[in-house]
């Protein structure tokens, strides 16, 4: 392919990205899980998320567990726990749109990586890919 088609199609796949919401400088953002058991995981998780806090001015509050209304919605499903027929069948979870979503493995590096990634991306940053500067094929 020649240098300008490649800017062309570069161009095309950045327009196609949805904008990010932006979030009010110093605004708390409130997290809710919709499909997690175990508080212990609920805390690992809100805690790997919070290391954005170190670098964006905002907050976050754990809020009860399938609260619609939070700004952000996890629905975070955990290795090892076993997901019964009840637990995807429960009402007030199928409510709930959730605008993130992971596979917890307790002390796994790469859950740890993907909770940082998906918070990231929900707080506005985009993927390195899309960075100006950036020469990531």
């Amino acid at each position: 392919m020649n240098d300008d088609l490649i800017k062309q199609l570069e161009t095309q796949i950045k327009q196609a990205q949805p904008k990010p919401k932006l979030w009010t400088p110093g605004q708390t953002l409130r997290i809710s899980f919709v499909n997690i058991r175990g508080d212990v995981s609920k805390k690992a998780i809100y805690d790997i998320a919070c290391e954005w806090l170190k670098y964006a001015y905002l907050h976050f509050e754990l809020v009860d567990d399938k609260d619609a209304s939070a700004e952000i919605r996890i629905n975070a499903f955990e290795e090892g726990y076993e997901y019964s027929e009840a637990d995807w069948d429960d009402e007030d979870s199928n409510d709930i749109d959730s605008n993130m979503t992971i596979s917890w493995v307790p002390d796994d590096p790469n859950s740890a990586a993907d909770i940082l990634r998906q918070t990231g991306s929900i707080l506005g940053m985009e993927i390195a890919q899309f960075h100006p500067d950036a020469t990531i094929p």
